[in-house]
């Protein structure tokens, strides 16, 4: 046996006799002689290392090296302690383990691995379950140049692609991301099947979720116009202003599912089906997941949906416009000036209140006008509707059919 001699923690009420008196025995039990508790820690830990089955393991959609799992470090332990009897005849209930256990993970014996549960770190506090991975911080009897080799077959930089598909998994049903992981293949070096079981989920969900840009369907058509005319700036600007507007929650979810659609429509990625391209896979499935606006041609959808794929960086950004805008009214609150007066206009001019009712009043007339000229021109109608139609506008503005028609 190796001997390990460390600091005993504070609370070691777990290896000593209990007061209370369902624990109590008269027998004498190790962890009760001199330096007895330093004995049976170290015994634990020796056990441990030599006896509780360290292998790679996966865990939801990652793999994971030399680890094991918290129950079977419990089953280990609490053997260890019952076979050799360091308490006497004491029972010793389960959940005395799991509080060593965790003394032991608290004293970097071991140490919890990372692990993401929809999208947050779980808290770092040992579990009694089949599902909570551990490895230890210092490799067991191995010598120090296989202790590097180890450290050299640790995994390397996540996929991508994997990596924005996971994710998108935050936000699938919990059944469906359960369903995703028992299917599976054994072998670790599947990652096709993997791709294609994750993107084949995805593209079932969000082909069935309202679409993610839901609001200011105007908007849409505005910006697919623009991109008709070759103005892909506006348009970044105009989408960039668009996107505030979406709450936080949305916001996030488009970023991640742009992303994974950026990744996966990548022609040097995984081929998604044999005869199509990659790009155009991607644009079919999760169109109607972006916008589904009736008023926007199908060629006007796709043109946007590429537009935002092939921009997935840039259109989260704050727009260059009214990050000015926001700078000048700084600097003129700064310098105690009136900030709408200093940033002057972009899309429109301040007026005050008569020239803006002497305007409305002017553009109300010539549109009248124009109206009124249409209706005297106009070839198709018959004479019976066209002499309707002048009374009725006679009858509502008197004064502008006059100035055009005279007395």
């Amino acid at each position: 046996m190796t001997w390990t001699y460390f600091e005993i923690p504070s609370d070691s009420s777990f290896l000593s006799c209990s007061t209370e008196t369902k624990y109590c025995t008269k027998s004498f039990s190790v962890a009760q002689k001199p330096f007895g508790a330093t004995y049976v820690w170290s015994s634990i830990i020796n056990t441990l290392q030599t006896q509780v089955e360290v292998k790679k393991r996966r865990h939801r959609l990652k793999r994971h090296n030399d680890c094991f799992v918290g129950s079977e470090a419990v089953d280990v332990i609490f053997s260890h302690l019952i076979q050799n009897k360091y308490f006497g005849d004491v029972d010793i209930p389960r959940a005395k383990v799991v509080r060593v256990c965790q003394a032991l993970m608290d004293y970097k014996v071991f140490e919890a691995i990372p692990t993401k549960v929809f999208g947050k770190d779980k808290k770092p506090t040992f579990e009694d379950s089949s599902c909570s991975l551990y490895r230890f911080t210092t490799i067991p009897n191995q010598d120090s140049q296989l202790g590097k080799e180890n450290k050299l077959c640790s995994p390397s930089r996540e996929d991508e692609w994997l990596s924005a598909a996971i994710d998108c998994l935050e936000y699938l049903p919990d059944q469906m991301v359960v369903e995703i992981s028992r299917s599976f293949p054994e072998q670790p070096d599947r990652t096709d099947l993997v791709k294609e079981l994750l993107f084949d989920a995805i593209g079932r969900y969000y082909s069935s979720r309202e679409p993610l840009l839901n609001h200011l369907s105007d908007v849409h058509n505005g910006i697919a116009e623009l991109l008709v005319n070759g103005k892909t700036e506006i348009a970044l600007e105009a989408t960039q202003l668009l996107l505030k507007l979406l709450d936080f929650q949305n916001r996030e979810e488009f970023r991640r599912l742009l992303y994974f659609m950026a990744v996966a429509a990548n022609p040097s990625e995984f081929k998604l089906q044999k005869e199509s391209d990659n790009r155009m896979v991607v644009k079919r499935i999760f169109s109607k997941a972006i916008v589904d606006n009736k008023n926007l041609s199908k060629g006007k959808t796709d043109l946007l949906v590429l537009f935002l794929m092939d921009h997935q960086k840039d259109v989260f950004k704050i727009p260059g416009t009214l990050h000015k805008i926001v700078s000048v009214k700084l600097m003129a609150i700064q310098n105690g000036r009136d900030p709408n007066r200093d940033a002057g206009y972009i899309y429109c001019q301040r007026i005050d209140q008569r020239d803006y009712s002497n305007n409305t009043q002017k553009t109300t007339k010539d549109e009248l006008l124009n109206l009124l000229k249409t209706i005297d021109e106009d070839s198709k109608l018959s004479a019976k509707e066209k002499k309707k139609l002048l009374g009725q506008f006679y009858k509502c503005h008197p004064d502008i059919f006059i100035e055009h028609f005279g007395d």
